[in-house]
């Protein structure tokens, strides 16, 4: 029987089981052996609740040294106590949050063998094969969850990906397609729908797919860049500006939205209008040598030689080759 309780306690408990974990870790010798006996009280009173927790707390930590507490607490009590899937998927939880991926895929393996017919399990499984480009591997593990709960987003999401990524664009398409109809609102599948229209070359179709993406999430800083990259496929200026533009309204104080912004001015011939969005840019990021770099450019296309003189010190001190490099262009455009 699998004991629950509220979120208020499980945290409770939580808590109460990493402080004693970190306790009796740190003690002195003498002091272990005499807690030994409370730790295994510990761990019998916490028997079944404990699996229940641990799932919880891995599912919501990602603080480094916790998780690494919490890895201690499961490898415990699946050292302790009958083994079961529920504590092997806390782990697996808890090796992803550290990045430790390969760890990750065999405790979701050691969970599926106890439990075959957990389509979260299977999922994130599928999800650390598609992390670790085993995408065969990947696409069989979203199928198995898609087939135990075919209205689940994220794994027609995930098989997406690794049907991308192994160049099916089509049937990723298909994919993404069926997660939006689970969920109009999963705002990634719709960027990720446009990224395979995308390598179809179907741009127009894309750009419809980012402005979803966008409108669910205005500050998706990703669909933004796709989308001003499509109009740029299109050679599309004008609304590549205008995107730029809006972006820059999104993120005021990000120096690679007025880049963007400056670049796509000056691919128009608006170069002076081009030169303001770059100086802009250089306020938000001071020591970025590239930005300045293009900023000299485009002073010494309107032939400011006066600021590419200032642009050429500033890029002394941030990167000498690009300071000579804007020097020979400059003596070049004159």
């Amino acid at each position: 029987m699998v004991w629950y309780a509220p979120s208020c306690v499980l945290r409770f408990l939580f808590l109460f089981a990493l402080t004693a974990h970190l306790w009796l870790t740190q003690a002195q010798p003498a002091q272990k052996q005499n807690v030994s006996e409370e730790s295994k009280k510990l761990e019998s009173d916490l028997k079944m609740p404990h699996a229940s927790m641990m799932c919880w707390a891995a599912r919501e930590e990602r603080n480094p040294q916790r998780i690494e507490i919490l890895i201690s607490v499961c490898k415990e009590s699946l050292r302790a106590n009958p083994p079961t899937a529920e504590v092997w998927v806390s782990l697996g939880l808890a090796y992803s949050h550290s990045g430790q991926s390969e760890a990750a895929i065999q405790a979701y393996e050691e969970a599926l063998d106890l439990k075959h017919d957990d389509p979260e399990s299977w999922n994130n499984l599928g999800s650390l094969y598609e992390k670790t480009k085993r995408y065969d591997k990947a696409i069989q593990c979203f199928w198995e969850a898609i087939l135990l709960q075919p209205n689940f987003d994220r794994p027609r999401y995930g098989l997406g990906l690794a049907l991308d990524n192994s160049g099916r664009f089509e049937e990723a398409v298909n994919s993404y397609r069926e997660a939006i109809r689970i969920n109009p609102y999963f705002h990634s599948a719709w960027n990720n729908l446009g990224v395979s229209y995308g390598h179809m070359h179907r741009y127009e179709d894309g750009i419809k797919s980012y402005r979803e993406a966008i409108r669910l999430k205005p500050d998706f800083a990703v669909a933004w860049e796709n989308l001003i990259a499509f109009y740029g496929k299109l050679g599309q200026n004008a609304e590549k500006i205008k995107a730029c533009q809006d972006l820059t309204r999104v993120f005021p104080t990000s120096a690679q939205a007025w880049f963007w912004f400056g670049r796509a001015l000056e691919e128009d011939k608006q170069i002076e209008d081009a030169i303001k969005a770059y100086e802009t840019a250089t306020n938000f990021a001071p020591k970025d040598a590239d930005i300045w770099f293009t900023l000299g450019l485009a002073y010494s296309t309107v032939d400011d030689q006066k600021k590419v003189a200032e642009v050429y010190k500033k890029l002394t001190k941030l990167d000498p080759a690009k300071a000579e490099e804007l020097a020979k262009a400059s003596r070049s455009a004159s």
